[in-house]
């Protein structure tokens, strides 16, 4: 409707149409439709000067949704813009907003610098300006901050963050809210290593959950609590209870796989529908194409028919005007005929006064004869030879009269019988104009009865187009989110192919690591074994003296056979310890407890041990990890030292973008690369047979490196010393290692 502009313009308020169209594509999760239309509402906007409140909620709207579809950049852009007319207005409020959901992208963004500084901005507004803010929202402000602090490694101050926003929390009743400010207290608490209180923490908040009502929100919270007792327990080495908890947590978030994956059941059935809906619409379509050709086959009978009824119409009014000339001729024949008539009839009348004055005349002669009888008898021969004459006369007279009446009765009967047939012709023309009459009649009755069932499925059509268009809206609909849904799938399934290729990578140097494992210990299980059953078959033969010397190679034995198992152990828990437990360490302090470990080896070789962590000293990583590769490294160094010159020892930390670098270099009697570069890491491989070993040191360092991610290299020349390298990935403290997964709050 606002697209084909009606007249009446005045009486659409197209802002409000398109704010409801925007909040349905947000509801059928189609963002890019979305944010068209808030892009449509924002020109009409600017166009109309609207106020900068309105333009500011359509530049938050637009922000949240890019914030959704992970276009952070726009998002910033936005959130800019809204601080740029917030400011100029002096909208405090609006600035506080819009400086937290600054600091939440920048948090996405993983740049926490940025992020804390307009998480700070925000607070700083909400104290100084005393902006008022809904208690949920001052709370929210409150855990980003502390979240930010705790992530930049200032715990101290994301404690008092978390203490406000657990305050606030408190006075709202809402149990999963209070919840997860505990679970931000409990998390410090680990942090600190303050474990009981961790725990009653956690605990409490457990306790609420209990209470609160189902949804999304608390199962998230749920196992977010259970992660952090299991943490708990595991650091406590109450493996009971790791257990138990760890169960929880693996119960809970399998639940929430689950429902993910009846909702993604749902979109798929959604998207079968919309295939079902396509297939029908498009026999909709067909049926409508041939209803189409239907109701043109119609039209053009229809026109035929009233080409035809205008051709009968057309003769009928020729007819008609056959009909009229007909009878102006007759008309003018009935004339001529009543002419004749009066003619004959003054012929009759002429001829009867002749014959009366003829018969007047006769008898003045007769009485002229009776007179003369008497006086002219001399004449009467030559009077009757007159009257004869004259008598002959009148008869040839008479007779002409007598034919010309026959042939006038003669002419008035042919007059009657052609009137008589024209008549009757008449009469048929007639008959066939009535008959003609009531065959149009007839027609026209068809023609409407026909009219009448066009006008009906004109309708049906208009129905079916409606149908139609509703269909094809809900088929745009379900294509757009087919589409999204193909790409998300595509990088799923990307992502997933990636993730599959590496754990088949892992698996294979994993199952080439384990033959060699496994043919190592074989190899040094087999001779104490073998010393044992040797020394047991001949100790039967033995005298006294000679059992005492066989026992205590059997106790020599033993001792070696639980070496090697203690290895076996030791190799065991460096493959499947639990290694995703990050804390803070400090490497000088790590480095001064190793040197109490190795002390007296150091005091004998008079070892010079020199670091330098002021490039980094504070490592997030695994610490029985760091401390296995502090001992083996230094150890190592010391007991490979060359003895034509003093020990020397250098241990140094760098940063390089995101990763830990830590050295371990040394002046010892080195290792020839070329010939034994590629077994230097392996399990009990040995290079120098004079000085004692095992060959596990430089193994058990190399895996503890990977298993935290990172990597260990070797530089070395024969007589010229080892460099160590031990390559880290850089981790802060993440929510998901060693904190609940709850997301910054947007205001």
């Amino acid at each position: 409707v606002l697209d084909t502009k009606p007249a009446d313009s005045t009486a659409i308020d197209e802002l409000a149409v398109l704010k409801n169209i925007a909040f349905c594509y947000n509801e059928l999760g189609d963002f890019d439709s979305e944010i068209s239309v808030e892009e449509r509402i924002l020109n009409i906007q600017q166009r109309q000067n609207a106020s900068n409140n309105a333009i500011e909620k359509t530049l938050q709207n637009l922000s949240a949704i890019h914030v959704q579809k992970k276009d952070y950049i726009k998002a910033v852009r936005c959130n800019e813009e809204i601080l740029r007319r917030a400011e100029a207005d002096g909208n405090y409020l609006s600035v506080t907003q819009a400086n937290n959901n600054l600091g939440y992208i920048y948090h996405l963004l993983q740049q926490p610098g940025l992020s804390a500084e307009y998480f700070d901005k925000s607070y700083r507004l909400v104290t100084e300006k005393e902006v008022r803010l809904n208690d949920d929202d001052r709370a929210n402000i409150l855990i980003n901050l502390g979240v930010v602090n705790v992530n930049m490694g200032n715990l101290a101050e994301a404690k008092t963050f978390f203490l406000k926003a657990y305050d606030i929390r408190t006075t709202q009743n809402d149990p999963i809210k209070i919840a997860q400010s505990l679970n931000y207290l409990a998390t410090y608490d680990y942090l600190q290593n303050e474990l009981d209180k961790s725990a009653s923490q956690t605990e409490k908040a457990i306790s609420l959950l209990i209470s609160a009502p189902p949804g999304d929100l608390r199962e998230s919270t749920a196992a977010d609590s259970y992660k952090i007792m299991a943490q708990i327990m595991l650091k406590k080495n109450d493996l009971q209870s790791f257990r138990k908890y760890n169960d929880l947590f693996t119960k809970q978030q399998d639940q929430i796989i689950q429902k993910e994956r009846r909702r993604n059941k749902q979109l798929v059935d959604r998207q079968l529908e919309a295939e079902r809906t396509k297939n029908e619409i498009r026999i909709l379509l067909a049926e409508q194409e041939k209803t189409k050709f239907k109701i043109l086959q119609a039209d053009l009978e229809q026109q035929k028919k009233e080409q035809e009824l205008q051709l009968k119409t057309s003769e009928l009014q020729m007819l008609k005007k056959n009909n009229e000339l007909q009878a102006e001729k007759y008309k003018n024949k009935d004339l001529e005929t009543q002419r004749i008539s009066q003619m004959l009839e003054l012929e009759k009348q002429r001829s009867n006064s002749l014959e009366q004055q003829q018969k007047i005349a006769l008898l003045q002669k007769q009485q002229e004869v009776q007179q003369l009888q008497l006086e002219k008898q001399n004449k009467e021969v030559a009077q009757l030879e007159r009257d004869k004459k004259q008598n002959r006369e009148i008869r040839n007279y008479n007779l002409l009269i007598s034919a010309l009446l026959f042939l006038l009765l003669l002419i008035a009967l042919n007059l009657y019988f052609y009137r008589n047939r024209k008549n009757r012709i008449l009469t048929g023309q007639n008959a066939t104009i009535s008959r003609m009459n009531q065959e149009i009649s007839v027609q026209n009755e068809e023609l409407m009865s026909m009219n009448d069932k066009l006008n009906e499925q004109t309708e049906e059509l208009h129905q079916q187009n409606d149908r139609l268009l509703e269909a094809q809206e809900i088929i745009h609909e379900q294509h757009e989110k087919l589409i999204s849904h193909s790409k998300n799938l595509e990088e799923e399934v990307e992502r997933r192919t990636h993730e599959i290729r590496n754990t088949n990578a892992k698996l294979v140097k994993s199952n080439t690591q384990m033959e060699q494992f496994t043919y190592a210990i074989s190899h040094n299980l087999r001779a104490p074994i073998a010393r044992l059953l040797g020394l047991i078959n001949i100790i039967q033969y033995a005298n006294e003296q000679e059992r005492k010397f066989i026992l205590d190679k059997i106790k020599e034995s033993s001792f070696d056979l639980d070496g090697v198992i203690k290895d076996l152990s030791m190799i065991l828990d460096s493959k499947y310890q639990v290694k995703e437990i990050n804390e803070p360490i400090d490497l000088n302090a790590k480095l001064e407890k190793t040197k109490l470990i190795l002390d007296k080896i150091i005091d004998e070789s008079h070892a010079q041990i020199d670091s330098d962590f002021s490039r980094g000293h504070i490592l997030y990583a695994n610490n029985s990890y760091i401390e296995s590769i502090f001992y083996n490294l230094l150890s190592n160094a010391l007991k490979y030292r060359s003895p034509e010159r003093a020990c020397i020892i250098k241990i140094s930390t760098e940063i390089r973008g995101d990763l830990f670098i830590l050295s371990f270099s040394d002046n010892g009697l080195g290792i020839d690369l070329k010939k034994y570069g590629d077994k230097v890491f392996g399990l009990y491989k040995r290079f120098n047979l004079e000085i004692e070993g095992k060959g596990l040191g430089l193994y058990l360092v190399k895996a503890h490196a990977q298993a935290m991610g990172g990597e260990a290299h070797i530089e070395s020349a024969p007589d010229q010393g080892t460099t160590f390298k031990i390559i880290l990935p850089i981790k802060k403290i993440k929510t998901e290692e060693v904190q609940p997964q709850i997301a910054h709050q947007q205001s």
